[in-house]
């Protein structure tokens, strides 16, 4: 009875110690199976129809938002992510406001005068309501680079008549002519090409009403007026009278300069009584002042086996002017033999914008 009691009491300590042993070995089995745990329950989207022990791997799929998303305040999104910023619009004057400043819609910045802009006179204090309106409602246009409209809208609340004189000092004309309130009035002056080149143009406005013991307002107003045009130089035609060389064809060496003063060659054979068409010769500018530009010069010479020739060299002395087509048809002598020459023919042609 006493070994019975023995055993038990060294059976139970072993036994208990294999029964933890054993508990061990099996949680460490389960891990190993499962390296990644168990998932943690899931929690609810406050505010969301997904119901508890939802599998969250559903959850973006349904368009719902995830843990870290909520429908209170999110996380900022990253730039890559987050949608553009729109940009907040500057809103454009209001068409009323142009108009009061002179200036039609759509039009270019005032004080330029090229084609087809305006440019609003400064406001006037006129002694009378309608010589104050009209002095106010003057725009100034320009349809081509030497011509200047003068132009006032209608307005029918304009009961007196009221006479518009202008006078131009490029040429010291004067253009009068009565408002016409039904329709307004455009008054338009084109002033002489001369030489093409800018110069200063002043109005001296007189407005008077017609009616007796009218009132009258003067006022003046300066800008500067620039002739722009579109310059093209036909292809150049070479003539030569005579053979320069005693035996077979000449060579020539053409030198020459174009409006632009930039120097040009061209070297070619020609037998006496030839024409030969220079097609290089040909020379075209867009919307150009005519400040800088100049006909163009030339020269030839015969090459001969004996002596050297120097290119280039030309001085540019005649300055471009209108008219607006000139022809030219003249004879130019080789450099070293003037009985070597030859006939040149060619056009400038200078179209006003």
């Amino acid at each position: 009875m006493q070994f019975l009691v023995h055993v038990s009491r060294l059976t139970l300590p072993i036994c208990a110690f294999f029964t933890l042993q054993l508990g061990e070995f099996f949680l460490v089995f389960a891990q190993f199976r499962d390296p990644i745990g168990p998932y943690p329950a899931p929690q609810a989207v406050e505010g969301s129809n997904v119901a508890q022990g939802a599998d969250p791997s559903e959850i973006q799929s349904r368009g719902v938002p995830s843990a870290t998303q909520t429908t209170g305040e999110q996380e900022p999104l990253s730039p890559a992510t987050a949608p553009p910023k729109q940009e907040e619009s500057i809103p454009s004057a209001e068409r009323s406001d142009i108009q009061e400043r002179g200036l039609l819609p759509s039009k270019l910045s005032p004080g330029a005068v090229q084609g087809g802009t305006l440019m609003p006179l400064p406001r006037y204090t006129a002694p009378t309501p309608s010589l104050n309106f009209v002095a106010n409602a003057i725009q100034l246009s320009f349809p081509a680079t030497n011509t200047v409209d003068l132009r006032v809208p209608a307005n029918p609340a304009i009961t007196v008549p009221v006479e518009i004189s202008v006078a131009y000092s490029t040429s010291g004309r004067r253009l009068t002519e009565t408002y016409k309130p039904t329709t307004g009035i455009q008054i338009r002056y084109a002033d002489d090409l001369r030489d093409g080149l800018s110069r200063l143009m002043r109005l001296d406005i007189a407005l008077r009403e017609l009616i007796p013991n009218g009132k009258s307002f003067t006022f003046s107003t300066e800008f500067t007026m620039t002739p722009r045009f579109n310059v093209t130089v036909t292809p150049l035609k070479f003539f030569l009278y005579a053979d320069c060389d005693t035996v077979g064809k000449s060579d020539i060496h053409l030198y020459w300069a174009s409006p632009d003063g930039r120097d040009h060659t061209k070297e070619f054979k020609l037998s006496g009584g030839q024409t030969r068409e220079i097609a290089e010769f040909g020379w075209t500018a867009r919307n150009v002042g005519l400040a800088n530009l100049f006909e163009p010069g030339m020269r030839f010479n015969e090459k001969d086996p004996i002596g050297q020739f120097i290119p280039g060299g030309i001085t540019l002395t005649r300055k471009l002017t209108p008219p607006t087509i000139k022809d030219f048809n003249y004879i130019v002598h080789e450099d070293y033999d003037k009985f070597c020459k030859a006939r040149v023919t060619y056009r400038i042609v200078l179209t006003l914008l």
